[in-house]
């Protein structure tokens, strides 16, 4: 008797807590359509001269944003509601006929009727891809002006690395908490917190924010997710008037990547250790993607040969979506330095032909092994032939990332480097070629070395996708150029003819004047 009595009042007192939170949050009652969060994802088409770069790059397609998505599933798991908006979906059909003032009007447009729908208390935005900042903040400045009463929340790689310049109160962009590295947790914990009538955001780790005093703090970092613990991807939550088949479609296994390089933000958003995904997500997301007609899938791991069990329970979930979809074919990239004895890994490669991989991106970036040294890449030059004729021997494509201008470069190395690239196209041991100019992104070693000369902050100038370099190299102690921007643009262009001479590939260049340097 007295158990059940104490199981009464336990019932009693939950229906109690639960009739105050549904008078406390009424809108969830009135409004079917209402979201704890709306996920904006930057729409890089609404700028005219990175859109026509990207149409090209990107085959057309447009990119998923899978790390929102896992946010939205994680959140959902939690008991908290929200979407996923693909801002491009909406802009992308009508580029070609919008002027920029029409684009962006159309952005603001997007964003009022879909905060007016869903009435959230956040409205966040991915902030991954630093050439995407300029865009964001035009949105994070709009939306809290027209809502001033929500929490402008902004995450992704660049925000992580830019989290002070981004809260700045005399920037004045409209955001009020960025979430740095992972977001998963993070956002759960934040979204929890602000649904208090007192929310107290030094208890949140992860965060950086202004508080009432309008001092930045930046709470401590959280720990690494168990990525056990996230459900597989919720497409479901995607707010999106285009089909899966007009995305770029990923998947991910680890997160994370050992290597070292100086022009990446791996070692410092990762710490150069690995996180595994489960088995039963990778494959639930394999199989979505491969039941709703995505023939080709790239899988996202910054190194497919990272870990050995992790490499095992890859192709085991390849192999099975290959056998009950044949037409599957998956991409993927690793580093030369697993080739050091090419041997070692045929066997390897010779599974990853069998279990649909048809082609393998290496990251190359020179053909120098000064340069290389700078770059901190690990690997030896005489290494790369052999690794090549490896995996095209296993039947497998293979692609080549190349990089120009990178810190410790000179004119007679990059020429090296150049000639070592037109001799692997020669001899036909690259099928592709990825060729940029080396950017100074946020999160980098070389963003502060003291050998980039930066001219032109504009970041929409700080992408891949754009090719202009947006700095000089120059000796430290004198200030002399030793390499201009322009120099160093000229090597790219050298290697864009020498990939278009072997490959046929036409060259890609936003039709943006250089800058004076």
């Amino acid at each position: 008797m007295e158990t059940l009595k104490n199981n009464l009042e336990e019932q009693n007192k939950n229906l109690a807590n639960f009739q105050e939170e549904q008078k406390s949050n009424p809108e969830q009652e009135a409004n079917p359509q209402h979201k704890d969060v709306l996920f904006f994802d930057a729409p890089y088409h609404s700028d005219q001269e990175l859109a026509y770069s990207m149409i090209k790059d990107s085959g057309q397609n447009m990119d998923l944003p899978r790390g929102m998505l896992s946010i939205s599933s994680y959140m959902q798991q939690h008991e908290l509601t929200s979407s996923v908006i693909p801002l491009d979906s909406y802009i992308y059909p009508e580029i070609q006929d919008l002027s920029q003032a029409e684009m962006t009007q159309k952005m603001y447009n997007i964003i009022d009727q879909k905060v007016h729908d869903a009435d959230p208390k956040i409205i966040a935005f991915g902030l991954m891809y630093t050439f995407t900042e300029p865009i964001v903040l035009e949105m994070t400045s709009h939306t809290k002006s027209k809502f001033p009463d929500k929490k402008v929340v902004v995450g992704g790689n660049h925000a992580t690395f830019s989290d002070l310049e981004l809260l700045d109160p005399s920037a004045k962009t409209g955001i009020d908490i960025v979430v740095r590295f992972e977001g998963e947790e993070t956002m759960v914990k934040l979204t929890q917190e602000l649904q208090k009538p007192n929310p107290d955001l030094a208890k949140i780790k992860g965060i950086s924010y202004v508080n009432e005093r309008g001092k930045i703090v930046q709470n401590s970092p959280r720990e690494r997710m168990n990525l056990y613990q996230i459900p597989p991807l919720d497409y479901s939550s995607i707010d999106s008037p285009e089909g899966l088949e007009k995305f770029n479609q990923t998947a991910m296994f680890i997160r994370g990547c050992k290597g070292n390089c100086a022009f990446c933000t791996s070692p410092n958003y990762w710490s150069r250790e690995l996180s595994e995904n489960s088995i039963n997500n990778f494959e639930q997301e394999l199989e979505f993607l491969a039941k709703n007609g995505v023939e080709i899938i790239g899988i996202l791991d910054d190194d497919i040969l990272a870990s050995e069990q992790g490499f095992e329970s890859i192709i085991k979930s390849l192999e099975k979506i290959k056998t009950k979809y044949p037409t599957t074919r998956f991409i993927a990239q690793t580093r030369v330095t697993h080739f050091r004895n090419p041997e070692q890994n045929q066997e390897k490669l010779t599974k990853m032909k069998q279990a649909g991989v048809d082609r393998l991106y290496v990251g190359i970036e020179s053909g120098s092994q000064q340069i290389l040294n700078q770059m901190a890449k690990g690997y030896k030059v005489e290494w790369v032939k052999p690794a090549l004729e490896n995996i095209k021997d296993a039947g497998i494509e293979t692609g080549g990332f190349w990089l120009f201008g990178h810190p410790g470069a000179t004119k007679e190395e990059e020429n090296r480097s150049l000639a070592f690239m037109e001799e692997l196209l020669e001899k036909r041991l690259l099928d592709d070629v990825e060729a940029h100019c080396v950017v100074p992104f946020p999160g980098t070693r070389i963003a502060k070395d003291l050998r980039v000369q930066v001219f032109d902050h504009n970041k929409k100038h700080y992408g891949l996708l754009n090719n202009y370099p947006v700095y000089n190299l120059v000796n430290p102690e004198t200030g002399k150029i030793e390499m201009s921007a322009s120099e160093i643009f000229g090597f790219l262009q050298q290697a864009l003819e020498i990939r278009k001479k072997y490959l046929g590939i036409e060259a890609n260049l936003a039709n943006r004047p250089l800058e004076k340097n």
